[in-house]
């Protein structure tokens, strides 16, 4: 009898071939011997009737069917391998969203940064010169002599010298005064000179008293270039941006020589 017509199935994307036994007419009588291996049936073309379970995507399992063919109804099972397939990527409207939940979180990011950097800035150009005062009064009292720290013009020449035109935003020395007063001469010791080069943009003034130098004794108390012992340096930006809010410092030298930061608006 020939196979019956191909009928199309959601599982059944390709013809299913199926071993079977040959059923023994229901009267036979039981062997008495091992009875020969029955004759094996190669039938193809089965219709499916029924599935009994759900198919899991992305999952390989077995699923009990029931197959009819030539009248006969069969109870076997089927193997489904899913094998992996490409991603499907973004769609319009998702690709849309994530643009746009990206566009605001760098609008509230992006100012917050650039306060960030401007204060880091800030205060690395406020801690030199601070430090830079305070090696100058601790060396001071430990060899009992002057020590100066002055703005100089040169700061990456082989011997950087002291200058008298009050720019601090090029950088400063520290180093042992001997000499004459403010000028680094004859036997005086250049303990560490500070670059202003790496962070440009910002602007260091400094009162009259300390337009040149400011020196400390060896006692500790310190004497500036106009002969009082207090007065203050001044740390903001050349361009003030906007807001600016809390973008000055300002490094106070009391009396005695002991210094202090203040925080003040950029003007």
């Amino acid at each position: 009898m020939p196979p019956p017509a191909q009928e199309e199935d959601s599982l059944a994307g390709s013809a299913l071939s199926i071993v079977t036994a040959k059923p023994r007419p229901s009267n036979s009588t039981p062997a008495l011997k091992p009875a020969a291996p029955a004759p094996m049936i190669r039938t193809r073309l089965f219709k499916i009737i029924r599935v009994s379970s759900t198919v899991n995507a992305g999952k390989s399992a077995v699923y009990p069917v029931w197959l009819e063919a030539s009248g006969i109804s069969l109870h076997c099972s089927i193997m489904e391998i899913k094998h992996p397939t490409a991603s499907s990527g973004f769609t319009l409207i998702e690709l849309l969203v994530t643009l746009a939940v990206l566009s605001i979180l760098l609008a509230i990011a992006i100012p917050s940064f650039q306060s960030f950097l401007r204060n880091s800035r800030l205060a690395t150009a406020t801690n030199d010169l601070s430090s830079a005062l305070a090696m100058a009064r601790s060396e001071a009292v430990k060899r009992a002599t002057r020590v100066t720290v002055c703005n100089t013009e040169d700061p990456d020449a082989a011997s950087p010298a002291c200058s008298a035109s009050g720019n601090w935003n090029a950088g400063w020395l520290v180093f042992v005064d001997g000499g004459i007063a403010g000028s680094v001469d004859g036997g005086d010791i250049v303990l560490r000179v500070f670059q202003q080069s790496a962070r440009a943009g910002l602007a260091i003034s400094a009162v009259s008293n300390f337009t040149d130098f400011v020196s400390y004794l060896a006692s500790g108390v310190s004497a500036g270039s106009g002969g009082l012992s207090n007065g203050r340096f001044t740390i903001d930006f050349a361009t003030c941006p906007s807001p600016a809010t809390n973008l000055s410092r300002d490094l106070v030298v009391g009396p005695t020589g002991r210094v202090r930061v203040e925080t003040g608006d950029c003007v």
